[in-house]
C-alpha cells in the first residue's frame, strides 16, 4: 500500500482546521456571549495543569 510522504502532516493539518472552526471558534462565541474573556479562557486552560509542549 503506497502512502504519500506528506500524508500525515496533511492529515495533521485538516485535524487542526477542524478542531478550530468546530470546537474552539464556537466556544469563543459563546464565551464572549456570556462575558468571558479570550484571556479568561487562556488562564483557564493554563492553570488546568500539565506541561506545555
Amino acid at each position: 500500500m503506497f502512502v504519500s510522504p506528506d500524508t500525515r502532516e496533511r492529515l495533521r493539518t485538516q485535524r487542526r482546521q477542524t478542531f478550530f472552526a468546530q470546537l474552539a471558534e464556537p466556544m469563543l462565541v459563546e464565551a464572549e456571549a456570556i462575558g468571558i474573556s479570550r484571556w479568561e479562557i487562556v488562564d483557564d486552560i493554563e492553570n488546568k495543569g500539565g506541561e506545555p509542549r
